[in-house]
């Protein structure tokens, strides 16, 4: 089971990169990347455990616009671990599960994700 939810992950993470990639100005830079937020949701929803399914989406979205292997793994290296940070810092400094219930929640969301 948890296998289908990494591979699922990579199947939508991939697709939100690919549709970040058409607002991108040239081909491999853009300034909207939802697979982020995916990434953080994932993290949030189904615990630490996902990071591959974010790894191996991030770095089949980095291929599929010609980026070199070894620069498309240290990208989505990064991508992987950017969400990691984020909730981590969601769970120690706003507390588990309340994220949305208290203004300490969405002020701490706004800003770990940010960050």
């Amino acid at each position: 089971m948890q296998v289908m939810r990494i591979l699922a992950l990579a199947a939508i993470y991939f697709g939100t990169a690919w549709l970040g990639f058409t607002f991108a100005p040239g081909e491999q830079v853009t300034v909207i990347w939802p697979g982020a937020g995916v990434a953080l949701a994932s993290i949030l929803l189904f615990g630490y455990r996902m990071w591959p399914g974010i790894l191996l989406g991030s770095f089949l979205s980095k291929l599929s616009v010609d980026v070199p292997v070894l620069t498309g793994m240290t990208i989505a290296a990064a991508n992987t671990v950017e969400p990691l940070i984020a909730a981590w810092l969601l769970r120690h400094y706003v507390g588990a599960d309340s994220y949305l219930e208290r203004m300490k929640g969405v002020l701490g969301l706004w800003f770990f994700s940010a960050f």
